[in-house]
Order: C-alpha cells, then sequence, then structure tokens
C-alpha cells in the first residue's frame, strides 16, 4: 500500500489518534491492536471503518459498553495451572468464573442489538462458553470467591479437619507459653505472627 505524502501518519495527526486509542484500550489485546494501526487508502475499507466508528460511538451514547477486565490478568496464572501438580487458588478460579460471566454478557449484550448495528455485526466472532465450567465454578465457589464448604462432602470435610487442627494448634501453643512465661523466657506479650507462623515472642536476654 503505497499513500501519499511519505508522511501522512503525522500529517493527518494520526500518531496522536493512536495514542489516545491505545491509552484508553481496556486490555492489552486491544492496545496491541490500537499500536498496529496503520492509515489505509483503499475507498472500501475506509468507508467500512467510519461506518464501524460512527455505529459505535451511537452504540456508547445510547447503550454504554459492558466491560471485559479481567482477560490480560490470568495468562501467567493458565500458564502455571497447565504444570502438573500446580493446584489453582480459589483466588484464580474466582477469575475464571468472572471472565466466563462477564464474556456471556457481552456477547449476549451485542446479540441483543444485532439488527440495530449492521456495519459492526458483521465483524463480530462467535463465542462459545464452556458452561459446564462455569456451572462448576459457580458451585464450589460463593460469591465472595470462597470455596464453599457445602459444595460437597469432601471439601466440609476438609474445612473441618483444618478448623480443628488449627484449634489444636492453638491449644498446644497456648500451654508452651503459659510454661515459657513461667520460666521467665516470654514476658507480658500475646502470641504473634510472623511469616505466616504462629510464634512466642521470647525475652532477648
Amino acid at each position: 500500500m503505497i499513500l501519499y505524502p511519505e508522511n501522512i501518519d503525522s500529517a493527518i495527526g494520526f500518531y496522536e489518534i493512536k495514542f489516545r486509542l491505545t491509552k484508553n484500550a481496556k486490555t492489552n489485546f486491544a492496545k496491541q491492536k490500537c499500536e498496529r494501526l496503520k492509515p489505509s487508502s483503499n475507498h472500501e475499507t475506509v468507508k467500512v471503518l467510519l461506518q464501524q466508528t460512527l455505529e459505535m460511538q451511537r452504540l456508547i451514547k445510547s447503550y454504554g459498553l459492558p466491560e471485559l477486565t479481567l482477560i490480560d490478568e490470568i495468562k501467567e496464572e493458565l500458564k502455571k495451572s497447565a504444570t502438573l501438580g500446580n493446584l489453582p487458588h480459589n483466588e484464580f478460579l474466582n477469575k475464571i468464573k468472572r471472565i466466563l460471566s462477564e464474556t456471556a454478557l457481552f456477547f449476549g449484550f451485542f446479540d441483543d442489538l444485532n439488527t440495530s448495528f449492521p456495519t459492526i455485526n458483521r465483524t463480530r466472532t462467535t463465542a462459545q462458553i464452556p458452561m459446564q465450567l462455569f456451572q462448576f465454578l459457580n458451585k464450589i465457589l460463593d460469591e465472595e470467591g470462597n470455596i464453599n464448604p457445602f459444595a460437597s462432602p469432601e471439601p466440609k470435610q476438609l474445612i473441618d479437619n483444618i478448623i480443628a487442627k488449627e484449634k489444636e494448634v492453638r491449644k498446644l501453643l497456648n500451654n508452651r507459653f503459659d510454661v515459657a512465661k513461667k520460666n521467665g523466657w516470654a514476658g507480658d506479650t500475646e502470641i504473634t505472627i510472623r511469616n505466616d507462623r504462629l510464634v512466642i515472642p521470647i525475652i532477648a536476654e
């Protein structure tokens, strides 16, 4: 594609437009697409793109847009979870659940408006939402993203065991703390937490 003049990008302020688009893009994927944009000399291409822009302006003004905010955040976590034996934590599972929910809403939003914005609609792709995974995540996670202990007997039993062990450890530590205070090893302090562990503060002397 030959454009005239050679400095047309700067002559028409294209760099400034591209900079603003990239800055306001919500995901890294969108930012990369904005950075790759170039002017076109094809009349039909320009005509379609301008029509898309007009339709998008009208759509945003009339309805707004649902957001997809988490897509980029889970790429590295997905790679790690693919490693054998690396179990995903519930925060990561909750992100996947939210992404599936947002994606379904996003595509459903455009499905409802497909006749009102024909040029945009022709550029859309379809997304196959893994409903079985979505339903599974809804079952095992509560609204805050924590593991639901009542999802099945196994997690409830595990949580009950953890609580029982924590009580056992706390009781044992309290006994050791009392011994430490009687022997003058610990002062009038309390059991504290260091590096996610319960510890008994010992007098420096």
